[in-house]
């Protein structure tokens, strides 16, 4: 029985443990959702009035709902959760109760047959009328053991009534913490449905404009053609200057703390920081389909995340700044060397470091500056290996 028991709190203690670790975990990926839907709102009303934004706004919206959705489903995964701790408290409940059941009934017959035998009824007696002295040795060790079993069987049967009441209060507890989730649910649906009338209503507003946006799309691509030319000019002479430098063999040095950077970079693929403290990326990499014009695609070379008014940008690893350069219509660009990994910055102002200048990750770059095509605040970030793009996206730290 001891045995049982035993297995039986084991049991228990490790669907608790997992159960609390899957509901922190919940909970930490919930507060970081709320906190970019609370980041996509700010956004929103900063950008929502203004008709030349409307892009940015839809871009902003379509991520705002995206969230929105994932907490749902995060709300999703706890009332799962939830409903499995529920249903193991049901399974601890009824083994209490078997347990409280076979000690009363334990209890019962040991009462019953100790009345019949004479035992309990009058234990004196039951001792003196012994024929001899052995056998009142032995009649005091019978009873010993009987009044010994009665006691642990009153223990067991207290105990596990305090047990069963504490289960009890939990299985409640989690019932009301279950219909609390669902009112939350029900909520967030509500929030969904009014955000994608929001959206319907500014695609119907921007398709309206389809001309105009098809116009701003050439100018943009057209920006974003001399920006990415001078990023590629400026990597191919840090290669070129790093190999001219290896075949004089003129510095061991540099090219073994090159080999480390490029290490340390790598080894951190997916735990970099992000170059905002709080940002959305509404701009994706790669081939994606224009967010409002059907039938035409945009390439990015990297990933647009909008964020505030002022928001500073910091370096996401050590390096060494090559160079930063003014782009029209991109205001500056500054590209930071990481062995042979490279970050860049885009559509930045308030530059506040050099060329040539050692720098360690988190060193404050400069601040985002207002994009004039779309009056947002949007930071163009990218990732090279040598002369090869690189998602960002996967490379810094995952958010919602």
């Amino acid at each position: 029985m001891a045995k049982n028991l035993l297995l039986l709190f084991f049991s228990f203690f490790t669907v608790l443990m997992f159960g609390q670790d899957s509901r922190n975990k919940l909970e930490n990926e919930r507060s970081e959702i709320l906190n970019q839907i609370n980041l996509t709102s700010k956004l929103l009303n900063e950008t929502s009035k203004d008709k030349k934004a409307r892009l940015s706004t839809y871009k902003t919206l379509l991520r705002k709902i995206e969230y929105r959705e994932e907490l749902i489903e995060n709300y999703n995964k706890e009332i799962r959760s939830n409903g499995n701790q529920i249903n193991q408290n049901n399974v601890e409940i009824e083994q209490l109760n078997k347990r409280l059941a076979k000690a009363k009934s334990d209890l019962l017959i040991l009462i019953k047959n100790g009345y019949r035998n004479k035992l309990l009824n009058n234990p004196v007696f039951f001792l003196f009328s012994a024929e001899s002295l052995n056998s009142l040795f032995l009649r005091w060790t019978y009873l010993k053991k009987i009044l010994n079993f009665k006691k642990k069987q009153t223990a067991i049967i207290l105990g596990t009534q305090k047990e069963l009441k504490t289960q009890q209060t939990k299985l409640t507890q989690k019932i009301n913490t279950k219909k609390e989730l669902l009112a939350k649910i029900e909520d967030e649906k509500e929030k969904y449905r009014t955000e994608s009338k929001e959206q319907k209503l500014l695609i119907s507003n921007l398709r309206k404009e389809e001309k105009t946006i098809e116009k701003n799309l050439k100018a943009s691509r057209e920006k974003h053609e001399i920006l990415n030319k001078e990023i590629e000019k400026l990597i191919r002479l840090e290669m070129e200057k790093a190999r001219r430098a290896e075949r004089e063999n003129k510095s061991s040095k540099a090219s073994k703390s090159s080999k480390a950077s490029s290490r340390s970079f790598s080894n951190r693929k997916g735990k970099l920081p992000w170059p905002v403290k709080a940002g959305v990326i509404t701009s994706k990499f790669g081939i994606q389909p224009h967010a409002t014009v059907s039938g035409v695609s945009e390439e990015k070379k990297g990933i647009g995340i909008s964020t505030e008014k002022s928001t500073p940008v910091f370096a996401i690893a050590d390096g060494t700044v090559s160079a930063y350069v003014f782009i029209p219509g991109k205001n500056y660009m500054v590209l930071i060397k990481h062995g042979e990994y490279f970050s860049v910055y885009s559509q930045i102002e308030n530059i506040e470091i050099k060329e040539n200048q050692s720098i360690k990750a988190g060193t404050k770059i400069g601040t985002v500056a207002k994009d004039p095509s779309s009056n947002s605040y949007e930071l163009f970030f990218q990732i090279y290996k040598n002369k090869t793009r690189l998602n960002p996206a996967i490379w810094i730290k995952k958010r919602p």
